[in-house]
């Protein structure tokens, strides 16, 4: 059983594509389904409703495996599979958050979680905070380098955005009014993000700063492959977000700099798969972009070392072992 709030309602995440695979996937998908879904955005009725019906499907079919994605899917999944007696293991994918939560949300996600069989996070520090955070089991959290394949990329295909320009892409933990700030200390530069309306709501853009929303993943592929660098602009140095961006621009060779986190030391050697720069400080990373953008020797450094850091850490095969290892722990291989 395969939960999670991606828009395809058929994705079934890695099923069918790893040796020995017996199971037959089941996948329910979070996507609004109906016009009261859509209206509704908080709470989200699509993610209550969906868990709800992948519960007593996991019931009625006497699921052998529930594999669920993001901390919330995980918790609701949980719950309603407490709710109607369902024992099937439960692995709670991408169990990352770009707040932590305080207060009542906090003590609703310790006693949502428990119960669950393993955790899987994108970084060691979080796999270091979360069990005496959420009250796991420490043996029960690993972490594992964010792995995906590789972007479905036309590279013979025209540049959407007119070159030479730099890009940054993603919503979440991002500080794009820092990364504004910058580009108006660089006004020869153009800057192209991709991100929700939300993020950049209020923000006075200069004239080199464009923004991009609700674009189709091929164009978010070709923006980034065909811009001179990427930056991935985070609040502070706590923010564990960023990682799927950053992997997709090293399969696409395109140099990153990125904003000094605990979550990124796992990904981001400085000078060597990328830049680093402070957070908060427009100056640093206007220097840091101007840097990167004359230095092609550099920029090129960081292609070949992004390329093959991210060929072998962080391609799909990763997942596919690691899945393989707790299926066969469970006795279901």
């Amino acid at each position: 059983m395969n939960v999670s709030e991606s828009e395809d309602p058929a994705w079934n995440w890695i099923g069918g594509r790893f040796p020995e695979d017996p199971f037959r996937w089941i996948s329910f998908s979070g996507r609004p389904s109906s016009a009261f879904e859509k209206r509704i955005q908080s709470p989200k009725i699509s993610r209550y409703r969906t868990c709800w019906e992948a519960a007593r499907a996991a019931k009625r079919e006497r699921a052998a495996l529930i594999v669920s994605h993001t901390p919330l899917v995980s918790a609701w999944m949980n719950l309603f599979c407490r709710a109607m007696g369902v024992k099937a293991p439960h692995l709670a994918f991408s169990f990352t958050f770009s707040k932590l939560p305080t207060g009542l949300r906090r003590r609703f996600i310790v006693d949502s979680l428990r119960g669950i069989d393993r955790f899987v996070c994108f970084s060691s520090v979080e796999r270091a905070r979360y069990p005496e955070y959420f009250g796991i089991p420490a043996g029960r959290i690993d972490s594992l380098r964010w792995s995906a394949a590789e972007p479905g990329f036309d590279s013979s295909a025209t540049p959407i955005e007119p070159t030479p320009y730099l890009c940054a892409v993603g919503g979440e933990g991002r500080d794009y009014v820092t990364l504004v700030e910058a580009m108006r200390r660089l006004p020869d530069h153009h800057l192209a993000i991709v991100t929700r309306p939300a993020n950049v709501k209020g923000l006075n853009l200069p004239s080199n700063v464009s923004v991009r929303t609700n674009i189709p993943l091929a164009d978010v592929w070709n923006l980034i492959a065909h811009a001179k660098l990427m930056v991935l602009p985070l609040h502070d140095t706590q923010v564990p977000c960023g990682h799927g961006t950053l992997i997709a621009a090293m399969q696409l060779e395109t140099p990153s700099i990125v904003t000094e986190s605990v979550a990124m030391t796992d990904y981001v050697s400085d000078e060597a798969t990328g830049l680093i720069c402070p957070p908060g400080d427009p100056d640093a990373m206007a220097r840091t972009i101007e840097r990167l953008w004359k230095d092609e020797a550099l920029a090129r450094r960081l292609e070949r070392n992004a390329r093959a850091f991210v060929t072998q850490e962080c391609s799909e095969r990763r997942i596919v072992s690691d899945f393989t290892d707790y299926v066969r722990s469970l006795g279901l291989l």
